[in-house]
């Protein structure tokens, strides 16, 4: 019976100190990774507001091409102008209002009359192309992303 009372068994400090120096060094750089990750998270969500910012400005223009809602390549670029100036200024009331801008982006959008061609496969109407830019920066212009898309006015 005294043999169990006087029984000394456990850790002694420096075993408990060493464990936990080997344990926390196979902590931290898993640490690390999950710190890079929330970085990684923020400029994905950054870039894919700015490609959603950059397809909805295609598509809002496109529209406007494709519904001859403008007069000549002057007027749709001065239409361009002031819906860029009032995003970039946070004034828009248009479709890009709906964004909450966490990010400072720069829109610039530019539009292009590149040829009149004859449709033979509709009654020989005439057609141009309308070359449509948009690009959209961030990061103090150190990251950007371009759109160009084709659309036939007819």
């Amino acid at each position: 019976m005294d043999n169990i009372i006087n029984k000394k068994e456990g850790f002694t400090l420096i075993e408990i100190v060493l464990a936990i120096v080997i344990l926390s060094l196979a902590i931290i750089p898993i640490l690390g990774f999950f710190i890079n990750s929330i970085g990684i998270v923020d400029q994905t969500e950054t870039h894919s507001q700015a490609l959603d910012i950059a397809v909805d400005s295609t598509e809002y223009f496109r529209n406007i091409v494709e519904n001859d809602s403008y007069s000549d390549i002057g007027n749709l670029n001065d239409l361009m102008e002031e819906f860029t100036i009032a995003f970039n200024n946070n004034t828009s009331d248009n479709e890009l209002s709906k964004y909450n801008k966490f990010t400072d982006y720069v829109l610039d959008i530019t539009a292009e009359e590149l040829d009149v061609y004859n449709d033979t496969n509709n009654n020989g109407e005439n057609n141009t192309l309308i070359k449509l830019s948009v690009d959209i920066s961030w990061d103090s212009g150190n990251r950007n992303i371009k759109l160009n898309t084709l659309v036939r006015r007819r």
